[in-house]
């Protein structure tokens, strides 16, 4: 006889499946993704085919049209299945997307919504086509309103909009339940006092509420889209984490008590606990799409009119959108690549900032993930490839020189062996010959190397016992190497390509030099102090020191590059990029 799949029943042919369409709660734990049934009388497990083998399972969204589960595991990749469990995939590497967390499906347009805790971002795919283009919808830009820590994600396709709830910074954004429309516009803060720890969310559209879990408290909490009537639903949790909602009850579960419970979603009466001593509870949402307040919006009805991305809005309007890396011309629907931007690390993130126009918006893929820790960073133009190296005083296998495009392809380690206990320190990229240069920091000394590009040819040009040689930067015109040392006698040196030749050029009013720029234009270098405040230059054929920027207002000036006629800075305390003239003396 034939049987079929948890999830689907034998049809009267007695030969084909067909999927059984009651509503049910997919659940997440640590390790499985499995259905249960809504009816608290019903003690199965076989709702769906479950999804096991999971390393650190979190939040969990389906496709109905297309009979596909999409699963976040943290901190990692967004992986996905066919609902009757084949086709078992990794959709959405880590390298391309840092750590997601929260998962929303807009089943009506077909794009994914999740949140980067980690890249402090909203962020949206496409789920269609042959190119996963993605982009950042919200940030932290320093408002209130921007993404400190977002952790659950829920969307309402019909209306154009989206919730997220936010575990807040330190400073500037406190910890909240907030709203945008589905392009990332009009984002507003709808809820913010006693939310620390607050978990994920659920939006009810037929009534258009929000349902949400805060574990300080304790409190499971509903409140209006427009951030009014917040009243407590459930008390007396430990955990709660997941929430969800399907005609009048409210379904969560709470991680410490290991239950799943129901309550009246009005009043938060009639508790019934459907499942206890369940371990390592996340998630849980309930397999059904409401369609009372409309089964379209602006990007259904307009299909084919973006080049890259449609997101919808309110009012049945859309945006177009062009993925991270690409900016939107001004017909407003086809997209064209950034010329110039900014590359950055914030070390578990490598990010491209815009240098065309004042929104400085975000020009390539960020580069983040499982192990991600990048000092320094330079770019090989010709190839189109930015390198890094990684730092890890723990995980050796994680320390090395990696690569990759801006779009997020071509992801390759350079220099995995033979690396010091204290790590690859600086690189630099002569692109001239197609040399890789590199500081490798052993316990007792440190070497300068050289790597031919795209082969295994490598040398030590420097060994040191004595200085420690960190930061480099490469002027192939002027056939010269410089490198910034904070050792015993803090100095910055030059030397020719090979390592011989060395001279020092600055070996007074200097403590902790930090990081090193060149100016093509001048062949002045430019470095930073983060102990004098500072960030000053030299020109190497002689002279003396001169103070570019100095003071409290500069706390931990770290990285440097110059950039037609102004640099371009990181300070590590204020967590902020600047720009400013070049030259001294301009306030």
């Amino acid at each position: 006889s034939c049987a079929c799949p948890s999830g689907w029943t034998l049809a009267d042919d007695q030969f084909t499946c067909t999927r059984v369409d009651d509503p049910f709660l997919v659940v997440v734990r640590d390790s499985i993704i499995y259905g249960i049934p809504l009816n608290p009388e019903d003690k199965s497990n076989d709702a769906m085919v479950p999804v096991a083998g999971l390393h650190n399972g979190y939040d969990v969204d389906f496709d109905d049209s297309e009979q596909i589960i999409y699963w976040v595991e943290h901190p990692g990749e967004i992986h996905r299945v066919k609902s009757d469990g084949t086709n078992r995939t990794e959709f959405a590497p880590a390298a391309i997307l840092g750590s997601p967390v929260g998962l929303a499906l807009d089943w009506i347009t077909e794009n994914l919504y999740y949140t980067n805790p980690a890249t402090q971002s909203i962020e949206v795919l496409r789920l269609r086509g042959e190119v996963q283009y993605r982009k950042t919808l919200i940030t932290n830009n320093g408002s209130p309103t921007g993404a400190g820590s977002p952790v659950g994600i829920a969307v309402d396709p019909a209306r154009g909009k989206l919730y997220w709830t936010d575990q807040g910074t330190e400073s500037g954004i406190p910890a909240k339940m907030a709203s945008a429309d589905m392009d990332g516009m009009n984002p507003v803060n709808l809820f913010t006092n006693n939310l620390d720890h607050i978990e994920f969310l659920t939006v009810d559209i037929k009534e258009n509420k929000l349902y949400w879990a805060v574990t300080s408290t304790g409190k499971i909490e509903r409140g209006d889209p427009d951030g009014s009537n917040r009243i407590t639903i459930v008390t007396g949790l430990s955990h709660p984490w997941g929430v969800a909602v399907y005609q009048n009850y409210l379904y969560f579960t709470d991680r410490d008590f290991e239950v799943i419970e129901r309550v009246d979603k009005s009043t938060g009466a009639n508790r019934v606990v459907l499942r206890d001593n369940v371990s390592g509870l996340r998630v849980l949402k309930v397999h059904f799409r409401e369609t009372s307040v409309g089964t379209s919006n602006g990007c259904a009805d307009n299909v084919g009119m973006c080049d890259q991305l449609c997101l919808p809005r309110p009012q049945g309007l859309f945006t177009c959108a062009c993925a991270t890396g690409f900016k939107l011309n001004s017909d407003n629907r086809t997209c064209s690549p950034y010329q110039s931007y900014v590359v950055i690390s914030t070390l578990s993130a490598i990010k491209g900032f815009s240098l065309e126009g004042s929104d400085h918006s975000e020009a390539m893929v960020p580069v983040a993930g499982r192990g991600r820790n990048a000092l320094h960073i330079d770019v090989h133009m010709a190839s189109g490839f930015i390198y890094w190296c990684d730092f890890s005083s723990t995980v050796a296998i994680q320390n090395g020189v990696r690569r990759i495009k801006p779009d997020g392809s071509g992801l390759h380690s350079v220099v995995t062996s033979g690396i010091g206990r204290n790590g690859i320190r600086g690189i630099a990229v002569d692109w001239a010959t197609g040399n890789l240069y590199f500081t490798n920091a052993f316990l007792t000394e440190t070497y300068i190397e050289v790597l031919r590009l795209n082969t295994t040819f490598r040398r030590v040009l420097v060994k040191t016992q004595v200085d420690m040689p960190r930061h480099l930067v490469v002027d192939p015109k002027n056939r010269y190497l410089y490198w910034a040392d904070y050792g015993q006698s803090p100095k910055i040196e030059r030397a020719l390509l090979d390592g011989t030749n060395r001279t020092i050029l600055v070996s007074s009013g200097i403590i902790t030099p930090r990081g090193l720029a060149l100016d093509w234009q001048t062949g002045y270098v430019y470095w930073v102090d983060d102990s004098l405040d500072m960030i000053a230059r030299i020109n190497p054929n002689g002279g003396e020191t001169e103070i570019v920027r100095y003071g409290s207002r500069y706390p931990t000036p770290y990285g440097i590059t110059v950039f037609e006629n102004s640099i371009i800075w990181v300070d590590r305390n204020l967590k902020k990029v600047f720009q400013a003239s070049k030259e001294p003396g301009n306030t």
